[in-house]
């Protein structure tokens, strides 16, 4: 199917909204390419598309085909039209942006260009005021907010007091002035991010559009069904870590703490991910994720499963019997987080996720339960790593987390959270103070 001047003239009007972001380019393939931000972005698109009638275009990365191809209903088309690795997918998008000349608000996803390193992340500013220029509105969805880079500074390979680190904090604060003043607004999925940016940005083009739960996919296997896919036995406790093995999730302290203990425990720690697909080629993780591997392969109850396609999610959750969150700083939204809620599953998270549970909706949820929001947290330490066994080995400890979770995914469902998406983000008016192309240039000057 190529892109038809009956496509374009079906697609090209005042009410479609136009998406450039990661997009897993198919039903079926949600892959090692594909982050959680991609996919989290499909289904948002998609869920609106088909509840509200809306019609969006979604450019994407080039992958096995060029051609463009159609979801939800026919609402949504979807092209792929650049590599985000090159320098070109900045005037591919414009080109596109030109052929949909009628559309009006333009959303674009932070992590579409960070493939092509640091180049691309500073062509980024140039890039939307050009947008800014066409007369287009602008909305900026920050999936991920870093205000200060001391520390996480492992993560990316810095230094602590080195020069680059400094650098990279004066770049990174001027970065956020510097799109405050362009787009129209920032979209964050959760309050610590706005705070994070608030320093920087104004608040009032801050929208917080909270992560919420996609309905389970793939979730009607048991827990029995579920461990007998994956060889467990049935009286075995499990641990799941879900997501990509980072320093900042936390991943080298877990397995570092869970191989101390006896392999005669019946405790097996499923670390279910892989390689970072953004940092898989720097030699620096490769020697992490080394590390990582020949520590696992020393005890007999650690396993790596590498990457776990979308068919296979539910299978890991529904096999845990705890999720461990040990995450060292939190960069964005956790989408192991948002998977264990929704499968329904008892958690804990380091106390550096402590920030998450400060909007008021998940107060709530503490105050009903009656329980404080230190009953789901513990330290990167010895004390905090025996909480995690405790909790795993006392059923009741267990069953007084199931509370938190249920309503949990009650306030955050999917439905409610397309309603949000909708009426604080794709259909919202315009307020007074959002830039024109002329006070964008003069902010930039100031």
């Amino acid at each position: 199917m190529k892109l038809t001047q009956q496509l374009i003239a079906k697609f090209n009007t005042q009410d479609t909204f136009l998406v450039v972001s990661g997009y897993p380019s198919s039903q079926s393939k949600i892959d090692a390419v594909h982050d959680g931000m991609a996919t989290y972005t499909k289904r948002t698109v998609e869920a609106i598309a088909s509840k509200k009638r809306a019609q969006f275009v979604v450019l994407v990365e080039k992958e096995t085909s060029e051609d463009p191809h159609q979801y939800a209903q026919n609402k949504v088309l979807v092209l792929p039209v650049f590599n985000k690795k090159k320098l070109t997918l900045f005037p591919v998008i414009l080109r596109y942006l030109i052929t949909f000349s009628q559309i009006k608000k333009i959303f674009i996803h932070s992590e579409f260009h960070i493939a092509g390193g640091i180049s691309h992340i500073v062509l980024l500013i140039p890039f939307l005021l050009l947008i800014k220029l066409t007369g287009k509105q602008v909305y900026f969805t920050s999936h991920n907010a870093i205000h200060n880079f001391d520390d996480l500074a492992p993560h990316f390979n810095f230094k602590k007091g080195s020069l680059t680190l400094k650098i990279m904090n004066w770049g990174i604060k001027n970065y956020y002035r510097t799109l405050g003043k362009i787009v129209d607004y920032v979209v964050v999925l959760d309050e610590i991010i706005k705070q994070r940016l608030e320093k920087y940005i104004d608040g009032h083009k801050i929208i917080v559009s909270p992560h919420w739960l996609a309905k389970k996919r793939n979730a009607n296997i048991s827990k029995i069904q579920a461990r007998k896919k994956l060889g467990i036995k049935t009286d075995e406790k499990v641990i799941l870590y879900f997501g990509f093995l980072t320093w900042y999730k936390g991943a080298d302290w877990l397995v570092e703490e869970f191989r101390k203990i006896s392999t005669k425990n019946n405790i097996r720690l499923i670390m279910a991910g892989g390689e970072a697909y953004s940092l898989k080629d720097k030699k620096y993780y490769e020697e992490y994720y080394s590390s990582i591997q020949k520590k696992a392969n020393q005890h007999k109850e650690i396993t790596i499963t590498g990457f776990v396609p979308e068919n296979m999610v539910a299978t890991y959750f529904q096999a845990a019997d705890l999720v461990v969150l040990p995450y060292r700083g939190l960069i964005g939204a956790s989408g192991c987080l948002s998977h264990a809620i929704a499968y329904n599953k008892p958690f804990l998270m380091s106390s550096n996720m402590k920030s998450l549970l400060n909007e008021q909706d998940i107060i709530t949820i503490f105050s009903n339960s009656k329980k404080k929001v230190d009953a789901v947290m513990f330290g990167l330490n010895k004390i905090g790593f025996s909480k995690i066994l405790s909790t795993l080995s006392d059923d009741k400890k267990l069953a007084e987390l199931y509370p938190i979770v249920k309503e949990w995914a009650s306030i955050r469902s999917e439905e409610k959270g397309i309603e949000n998406d909708w009426n604080f983000v794709y259909d919202r008016k315009m307020i007074n103070n959002s830039p024109s192309i002329a006070s964008a240039f003069r902010g930039l000057l100031s």
